[in-house]
């Protein structure tokens, strides 16, 4: 299990408050810092002409490459039916909800065998708080996954009943080698891909799993059966369930691939090993269009804000993108960084090795300077943080 310094959990605006000390989870956060991290993304808000939601970019008659030509740039884009001119459109939709990674199976081992109940982690996060209480209590319960939703619904579980925790799918670790869940990939490239998971109270987790509350079981693949799942390279092992959850992730390409009506759009999203955005937030070939929250971070809250400060600056004149041709050569060196720092998970489009890299190039296109420390020492061996770019402003 890996565990990152408290000030992960700051913005550039706010600091972590005194009275926080360990990693928060999403209740813990205070309204002030939410509040203060979407300053910017309100400030982005007065540039659009249409509703805040969904957008499907639409042509109407001209091709959208003579479309991204007009000046200024404008477009047609659709939204419950109705059509509205922009000039630019940021989509803030996140990479990790709404299009449900399910695992596929064979025919007669997929969930039309099963008795019980099949959920994704996505439906179980939607239900009412007593809702989901009734739904596991008094039942075997089975959490396919081992990211950090699949220990936060086994730990709740838990305190519920006595649950399995298969691992699968992902190749996760859990720092106890008698529980034999070894990675095969090392702490470093946890944290170069940002595959890390955090516990915000790992002992009472460890607690359950020494009780027997939750039963840890590691296996690649998994099958089911008509009264449980079976683990294991031949699906040998039964195990017995009436629930079965999958915290098995989200298709977060997909997702943005099918928002654009005009499937050209959708290819330039999904064409590429990963998501080819210039400073991960616009592609080349769609200018007219910023990706807020789709690129990771080791802190997600904090890049965000970042960007959303960039865009600030970009909407309001500070600087002007570059040509196409230069874009397009950025991302392949990005690409090629992302490559070597994460290796078969670069698709992830993480910076989290590159982060202060990453944002000294942000701070250099709104004329800022990169270096936010005091003196040459400081900058040399001090840490970088979210508060050393609360000056950055567009």
């Amino acid at each position: 299990m890996s565990f990152l310094p408290d000030n992960r959990s700051e913005t550039t605006s706010v600091p972590k408050p005194l009275t926080l000390t360990s990693y928060p989870t999403s209740d813990s956060i205070p309204e002030s810092r939410v509040s203060a991290t979407t300053d910017h993304h309100r400030r982005l808000g007065r540039y659009g002409t249409a509703p805040a939601n969904l957008f499907h970019p639409k042509a109407s008659g001209m091709s959208p490459s003579k479309a991204l030509k007009l000046p200024p740039p404008r477009s047609l884009f659709m939204w419950n039916k109705q059509v509205y001119t922009v000039d630019f459109v940021i989509l803030c939709l996140g990479r990790f909800k709404d299009v449900p990674n399910i695992p596929e199976f064979p025919a007669g081992k997929g969930p039309e065998v099963f008795r019980g109940q099949v959920i994704h982690s996505m439906e179980y996060a939607a239900m009412d708080a007593k809702v989901a209480e009734e739904f596991v209590k008094g039942k075997k319960v089975v959490v396919v996954g081992f990211g950090k939703t699949g220990l936060d619904i086994a730990r709740e579980c838990s305190s519920i009943n006595v649950s399995k925790f298969v691992e699968s799918h992902i190749k996760r670790k859990l720092p106890l080698t008698k529980f034999n869940i070894v990675p095969q990939h090392s702490f470093s490239k946890d944290i170069r891909s940002c595959k890390i998971t955090y516990l915000p109270n790992r002992n009472d987790f460890f607690d359950e799993v020494e009780k027997g509350s939750i039963k840890l079981k590691k296996s690649q693949t998994f099958s089911f059966y008509n009264t449980g799942i079976l683990i294991g390279d031949d699906h040998s092992t039964q195990i017995e369930a009436e629930v079965v959850i999958y915290a098995t992730g989200f298709k977060g390409v997909q997702k943005l691939k099918d928002i654009f009506e005009y499937s050209r759009f959708g290819e330039f999203i999904a064409g590429s090993p990963r998501v080819p955005l210039y400073r991960e937030c616009i592609h080349p070939q769609i200018p007219q269009l910023a990706i807020i929250g789709f690129s990771e971070s080791l802190s997600n809250l904090y890049i965000s804000e970042m960007r959303s400060k960039w865009l600030v600056a970009l909407l309001e004149g500070v600087f002007k993108l570059p040509s196409v041709k230069e874009m397009q050569k950025d991302i392949v060196q990005w690409d090629d960084y992302m490559n070597q720092s994460a290796g078969e998970y670069h698709y992830r489009s993480s910076i989290g090795a590159l982060e202060i890299w990453y944002n000294d190039q942000l701070c250099k296109d709104m004329g800022m300077n990169p270096m936010r420390k005091n003196g040459p020492l400081a900058n040399l061996f001090e840490p970088y943080g979210p508060i050393d770019y609360t000056k950055i402003e567009a």
